[in-house]
């Protein structure tokens, strides 16, 4: 017989307050059963209760996990020592108390033996109640404990982990210094497995020249508490090898869970290698050419080292004493002002690049590592700077923007001549990208038409709304001069004063220098292309090499829209007497071959004048 517990009901395990249990009663009698239950109720429990009297149903519902079990002490089959055995097997955590009929003190004894919480009399089931409400305390409060216990014990395991996987190394001494523990990290820093050091002395694995500040450095742990200071030092390897660790000995002597010298260590030796090396390429600096100067917290220069001398011009005795100022261009006079400022309160500035002026006057690019000088106390007492020249890498890396300006435009104008591009439009977009990337104030495609001593203008500048086109008459003077320009290249320092080549259109714009190349192909010239300078300038065979570059491309261009205004042409034309119809080569296209004397000359088809190369 059972009776169910409410839907929702609370159980009593977790609060030994709580009225809503469920119990399992193990008894073969049923009205014996029904007093234990109507006991418990009167104790103020409401019950969820099963009767079973065979240890196969006993084992089905012990599954179901009860809150407690009641168990006869003798049944038929079996004795109730059997469910508690079964318990301690099974469910060690379910109390049981055993009732029995009127038994000895010895008996009571060997049931709390085996495992029972209790031991209740069915003459005295009044105390039943009390019986199962501190069987169900002692069940909770070992419930917490296993809790606790186990919080603990992952604590320590999450612990032990960190300390075991660490990348540093901990080791626990005692006062005089005996390794009391070691880290498994030991071995991999130093090989040695933690066992072999466990009761030796940690000085032993440290270099002598390290000794006496390693003592030194757990003497002043042990004076001051609680403290923690931080040393370098070597330790030997297991190989023989010595290893450069930066350790810090903390004093938890005091810690109840440690009362030992805590010591973690790392191993430094790539950094203090690293430290070597810096030093080493610092002094290798020092004795450079670069230029070295020494000043004041005000800039007042006070030590002027040979290659500064080489590279501004000023002796040592010219410079010392000056100010710093001498050097730097007016208008950046109050950024040298910034800059000592900052130097003068600890700053270090790498790399800071601004302009110095040699003795001569030539701008130089400089790049300065600046950092503080320090007297003996550590007070800032002045500023060292160390100028590297860098106006020829400055120059070197605008003419590598430069030259990739100049393919990038030169490759762009390929893809639009090969996708089609109309020669107007790719000319006009030719003359204003080659003007910015060769840095010129003009560009300009010009074509000589015949006898009339015409020349149409496709110009550009830098900026793109300046490109434009017109045709002006030339002097015949002026033309033969344009003429010369289809010869071959030509570069020009001083256009007004080369006696090469006088143009009025050129004057007028003020140019002073420039070159110019034929736009030609392997069967005429069809202009010229040029790029101008309003300033003196000298043109490198880079410079040349873009702009030929550029007008093999117009040239491209120029002859693809000729030879389509030629067969356009020569479609229109009615076809002469004596023409050869030709077979159809394919193309879906009629093909005709004329007579030596119906063949138009090129000169009539392709206006212009034709190179002379």
């Amino acid at each position: 017989m059972s009776r169910t517990l409410p839907k929702g009901a609370p159980s009593a395990f977790g609060d030994p307050m709580a009225t809503s249990i469920r119990v399992l009663i193990w008894e073969d009698i049923p009205a014996d059963a029904e007093l234990m239950v109507q006991e418990l109720r009167k104790a103020g429990f409401i019950l969820s209760w099963e009767r079973v009297d065979t240890e196969e149903h006993f084992l089905t519902r012990l599954a179901l996990a009860p809150d407690i079990v009641l168990a006869a002490y003798a049944l038929p089959q079996c004795s109730g020592l059997r469910a508690l055995r079964i318990l301690r097997q099974l469910r060690p955590e379910i109390p049981c108390i055993l009732v029995s009929e009127a038994t000895g003190e010895e008996t009571a004894v060997a049931c709390l033996q085996e495992g029972a919480v209790d031991y209740v009399r069915k003459d005295r089931l009044g105390h039943l109640g009390q019986a199962v409400r501190r069987a169900l305390e002692q069940k909770r409060l070992r419930a917490v404990e296993q809790e606790a216990l186990g919080a603990q014990q992952r604590s320590k395991d999450r612990f032990r982990a960190l300390i075991e996987h660490s990348a540093d190394v901990i080791v626990l001494l005692d006062p005089i210094g005996t390794v009391r523990y070691a880290s498994p990290s030991v071995t991999r820093l130093l090989g040695h497995l933690p066992e072999q050091l466990v009761e030796r002395p940690l000085f032993d694995l440290i270099h002598p020249e390290d000794l006496k500040p390693a003592r030194s450095a757990i003497v002043r742990v042990l004076g001051r508490g609680r403290a923690s200071v931080s040393i370098e030092a070597r330790l030997r390897h297991s190989d023989g090898t010595w290893r450069w660790c930066e350790g810090v000995p903390t004093n938890l002597l005091a810690t109840p869970d440690v009362r030992a010298i805590l010591v973690t260590f790392r191993d430094v030796t790539e950094r203090r290698e690293a430290d070597a090396t810096r030093a080493r390429l610092a002094a290798i600096v020092e004795s450079s050419g670069d230029a070295i100067v020494s000043t004041a917290l005000d800039g007042t220069i006070l030590t002027w080292n040979a290659g500064a001398e080489r590279a501004y011009g000023y002796t040592a005795s010219e410079v010392t004493g000056q100010p710093i100022s001498l050097l730097v261009p007016p208008a950046r006079a109050d950024e040298v002002l910034n800059i000592l400022e900052r130097v003068g309160k600890g700053e270090h500035l790498w790399h800071f690049q601004m302009t110095w002026t040699r003795k001569d006057g030539t701008p130089r690019d400089v790049s300065l590592t600046l950092s503080p000088l320090r007297d003996a106390t550590g007070r800032v007492s002045g500023i060292s700077a160390i100028a590297r020249d860098i106006t020829t890498l400055r120059r070197a890396e605008e003419l590598l923007r430069l030259r990739a300006r100049q393919q990038e435009v030169a490759a762009y104008l390929g893809r639009s001549a090969l996708a089609g591009v109309d020669f107007d439009v790719l000319s006009a977009e030719a003359v204003s990208l080659a003007a910015r990337a060769l840095g010129v104030d003009h560009c300009m495609v010009l074509q000589v038409h015949g006898p009339e001593r015409v020349v149409s203008v496709q110009a550009g500048a830098r900026s793109p709304e300046a490109a434009s086109s017109w045709m002006i008459s030339m002097s015949e003077a002026d033309f033969e001069g344009c003429m010369q320009l289809y010869d071959g290249p030509v570069t020009i320092e001083d256009v007004r004063g080369n006696g090469h080549i006088e143009m009025p259109l050129l004057t007028q714009l003020g140019v002073q220098s420039g070159m110019s190349v034929p736009i030609h192909d392997a069967h005429r010239t069809y202009g010229i292309f040029g790029a101008y300078s309003v300033q003196p300038r000298l043109y490198t065979r880079n410079d040349l090499a873009f702009l030929q570059a550029v007008a093999t491309v117009l040239a491209a261009c120029w002859g693809r829209r000729d030879a389509f205004t030629v067969r356009t042409d020569l479609e229109e034309i009615t076809l002469p007497n004596g023409a050869e119809a030709l077979p159809d080569s394919g193309s879906g296209a009629s093909q005709w071959r004329l007579p030596p004397a119906a063949r138009p000359a090129r000169s009539a088809i392709r206006p212009g004048p034709v190179s002379s190369q």
